[in-house]
């Protein structure tokens, strides 16, 4: 009875870890307005550049590159690590009137992650490894 008890538990919650799970497809589809903004001047293809050179130095794995209607999409990913399951995330570079806005948009694979890196931190690094390189 304790063994069935057990592993009913066990089988619950994997699905409930499974099924807040985020992905290099559910973070496409997330607004970039839940995101952190910054503006900089400099072409989209500049920051673009930055923004990939920048996922390469904080360990990040390019995923995905698309273009729409002014703005090019990066979608990352983190690997699993120690301490978490792997985040994912995206960068968006949209033109604006003297230059571009770039907003960062991240999220922990599984919701139990209690360490994984948080969208405000990788905003900051994405960030601050932009504006060093333009």
């Amino acid at each position: 009875m304790i063994k069935k008890t057990l592993v009913a538990v066990a089988v619950s919650a994997s699905f409930l870890t499974l099924s807040g799970c985020a992905s290099e497809s559910t973070i496409s589809e997330v607004s970039q307005e839940t995101g952190e903004t910054q503006a900089f001047s400099a072409s989209r293809t500049d920051v673009v550049a930055a923004s990939v050179a920048t996922f390469a130095e904080l360990g990040l794995n390019l995923k995905d590159t698309t273009e729409a209607n002014g703005a090019t999409t990066l979608v990352f990913s983190k690997p699993v690590s120690a301490f978490s399951w792997g985040e994912v995330g995206k960068v968006v570079v949209q033109d604006q009137s003297g230059g571009v806005a770039v907003t960062v948009v991240a999220s922990p694979r599984t919701v139990t992650s209690i360490f994984a890196t948080t969208q405000a931190t990788f905003a900051q690094q994405i960030f601050a490894g932009i504006s060093a390189k333009l």
